[in-house]
């Protein structure tokens, strides 16, 4: 138990700064001079390495051992915040998001140190105390952004980077290794999702590779909020870093609440599919309500909709997937998932920047149809591989 929470422990204080992010990149994107399109680049930088780089990070774990992986990925994260307090010009900003992202390793490997130090019985178990450390990093986060209006946006760049010394510290002196390092085996393949092997084995679950598409396209379509929703807010109401973080934190604890709890009692008693063909409707509700551009006394319930609704269809996405497939290629079908999910946090903000200029709602609009989208693909999967 002691070793389950360190490792939690560091995967708080390192997904604390991302969580920051959440609240800051948009304003500092401003501050040096970026257009929208610059912003959505920035949060493809902050997603697409990190997705594309955990398999990587977590084989080579395999290899030497998970104690050097996450002494390596530490020092690189301080690196990337670093530079972020560097940043007087866009690229230097845009150069630590591609260092911090590259080097994210501690996530990955955690849940390999759960996977090591737990017997499969209480596995799952182990798995939602990380999860729970991610779910709270990102809903207290956000507020950590409020800082920057004392001691500026580029100083913000000292603070993650002694959050990272903290979880750095943790783990040299408090973490123990829990793999030796050894010469056999290979590292998993540095993109899954295009390597000939897994895209053999994956396409033998047709159900699989649909649901895959579902959580691609869902999360898209959510990603959308963490960049528009403060450059909307901005336009809108004028609001800064401080209203802003307060809709994040609204996003972190509904979705702690529904994730933790709601989902547990439900699950078992409506089936993954209902209650995820309950969960898009209500997400895609709230972006319907920013696309109405509501009055400010209710902007703050579009998160409390988006937070409600994709906490019940995530879990019950990756739950479903996992019924899928035979205990041989369940941990490549949730890996997988992991990267669609990555990609939809890259691509979906991206392509929200880009209709930006057209007209503040048109991306609360593309969020929207993607993510009904994703729910009439659920209504056509067969009810075989689901309740």
């Amino acid at each position: 138990m002691r070793v389950l929470l360190v490792v939690a422990g560091i995967v708080f204080l390192q997904l604390l700064c991302v969580g920051a992010t959440f609240s800051t990149l948009e304003p500092f994107n401003a501050e040096l001079g970026g257009s929208p399109e610059m912003l959505g680049l920035l949060w493809l930088a902050l997603s697409a390495p990190r997705g594309l780089l955990a398999p990587l990070w977590a084989g080579l774990s395999d290899r030497v051992g998970r104690k050097p992986i996450m002494i390596a990925g530490s020092l690189a994260t301080i690196a990337g915040s670093l530079c972020w307090s560097m940043s007087s010009a866009w690229w230097i900003l845009l150069l630590s998001r591609l260092i911090d992202s590259s080097f994210s390793a501690q996530a990955p490997v955690a849940m390999a140190i759960v996977a090591d130090t737990t017997p499969p019985e209480r596995r799952s178990a182990g798995m939602g105390v990380i999860g729970a450390a991610v779910g709270l990093a990102f809903a207290i986060g956000p507020l950590l952004g409020i800082l920057s209006d004392s001691i500026g946006l580029g100083n913000m760049g000292y603070v993650f980077a002694g959050l990272q010394s903290l979880s750095l510290l943790l783990i040299v002196f408090a973490l123990p290794e829990t793999r030796p390092a050894h010469a056999g085996g290979e590292p998993p393949p540095l993109i899954p999702l295009f390597h000939g092997e897994t895209r053999r084995r994956a396409l033998r679950h047709p159900a699989a590779v649909r649901l895959l598409l579902v959580s691609l396209v869902m999360t898209a379509g959510v990603a959308h909020f963490f960049t528009l929703f403060p450059m909307a807010a901005k336009d809108w109401y004028g609001w800064g870093v401080r209203e802003s973080a307060v809709g994040f934190a609204i996003l972190g604890v509904v979705g702690i609440f529904v994730q933790g709890g709601l989902v547990r009692s439900l699950a078992p008693r409506f089936g993954e599919k209902r209650l995820l063909m309950a969960g898009l409707p209500i997400t895609a509700a709230g972006f319907v309500l920013l696309a109405c551009y509501p009055p400010e006394a209710l902007i703050y319930a579009a998160p409390a909709l988006i937070a409600f609704g994709s906490g019940l269809a995530v879990p019950c996405l990756q739950g479903w997937l996992s019924r899928t497939a035979g205990p041989g290629d369940q941990g490549l079908l949730l890996g997988l998932s992991q990267t669609a999910q990555t990609m939809g946090r890259g691509i979906g903000p991206f392509a929200g920047t880009l209709v930006y200029p057209l007209a503040v709602v048109a991306p609360f609009c593309v969020a929207a149809a993607l993510i009904l989208a994703a729910a009439v693909a659920v209504a056509r999967i067969g009810a075989s591989v689901g309740r």
